[in-house]
């Protein structure tokens, strides 16, 4: 880190420190995420609400004299009167996915999301990670359902994980790995399969592990357009956010609803790509390792910060090694459970 660097991280845990005083102490929370254990700690109560939730199902307690691998300080200042410092760089070093120029090196990470006020910071070295957000209750539901997105890729992929844009259903078994584009039928088809015996393990993202590959579950947040509930089967009373209708998609926490379906790490087995079809019924064919390839790797090259080469050679090591899929989602509109069953117990 270089010496600006270092000032500025340091003025941050002041402030954090500074807040957590005023506010009372740091709430602090435990959660075990891709083996990792994670230490939240939370200036007074406004930013429980908006990130705990998602983590629920990975909530833990350490074992005893067990060290957390990532430690992440956060506050807001609508709760704690303090600002974050004065941030040592231009506004033209805002480039894109939220990345600072200059502030990205081996052992630091630093985001800044202009839109809704939030820094995310963590250096590496120390496993220490800082957070604010102007005003902790203002937080968007699609940031409530991935929480801490920035920090945790940087933490996961310094350990040889990568957070991948797909979703994942699965058994004590193996999972399947569902990837594609917004738009696909890759959340409805997670969520619609918790009406059938296979698990859940995310939506929209999870952690893989490239060999032997693995998916671990991050969140348990699911979304999903309005108009699509009846079609998911998703009762009205599970939606946290009935407010958001035509402006955000729906949000649901599995935890809350379903508790029983959730997994939290599971092997790979294989890799499928959902498509809408004209196809009387739903069906599963072979698709090219190069299909799957391109779907994980261009989705979750979009919504992530500071992403390498390593993320390329990543995917393609956990492609490589299972088989793929086409998931064709016919017009008899049969929930695609039996269909994702019969295929993992085929591998």
């Amino acid at each position: 880190m270089t010496a600006v660097g270092s000032d500025f991280f340091a003025r941050l845990a002041q402030t954090f420190a500074r807040a957590a005083d005023v506010l009372g102490g740091a709430d602090v929370r435990h959660l075990r995420v891709g083996g990792c254990l994670v230490e939240l700690q939370l200036a007074g109560q406004a930013w429980s609400a908006p990130t705990l939730p998602a983590f629920a199902h990975l909530a833990c307690v350490p074992e005893a004299a067990e060290q957390p691998g990532l430690r992440i300080c956060l506050w807001d200042t609508a709760s704690s009167g303090l600002p974050m410092p004065r941030p040592p760089w231009p506004e033209s070093a805002y480039v894109k996915r939220c990345e600072i120029a200059g502030f990205n090196t081996e052992n630091v990470r630093t985001a800044f999301n202009p839109l809704i006020g939030m820094l995310s910071m963590l250096d590496l070295s120390t496993g220490t990670a800082l957070g604010w957000i102007r005003d902790a209750r203002a937080i968007p539901g699609y940031e409530q359902a991935t929480p801490l997105i920035a920090i945790l890729h940087w933490a996961m992929r310094s350990r040889g994980l990568q957070i991948v844009h797909a979703g994942c259903v699965g058994s004590s078994e193996g999972g399947l790995l569902l990837a594609g584009a917004g738009g696909a039928g890759k959340s409805s088809t997670v969520l619609r399969c918790l009406e059938s015996d296979l698990f859940y393990l995310g939506d929209d993202l999870c952690l893989l592990e490239p060999g032997p590959p693995r998916v671990h579950s991050l969140y348990n947040s699911g979304r999903v357009r309005f108009s699509d509930l009846d079609r998911c089967s998703l009762p009205a009373a599970w939606i946290e956010n009935p407010e958001d209708r035509g402006r955000e998609k729906a949000l649901v926490f599995v935890h809350r609803q379903r508790p029983e379906k959730l997994l939290s790490s599971v092997p790979l087995k294989a890799i499928v790509l959902p498509q809408i079809s004209r196809l009387p019924q739903t069906r599963c064919r072979a698709s090219s390792p190069a299909a799957a390839f391109r779907a994980l790797l261009e989705e979750t090259l979009r919504i992530l910060p500071g992403v390498d080469p390593w993320t390329t050679a990543c995917i393609a090591r956990a492609v490589r090694r299972v088989p793929c899929f086409n998931l064709q989602l016919g017009c008899d509109d049969r929930p695609p459970g039996p269909v994702l069953r019969e295929l993992l117990e085929s591998l």
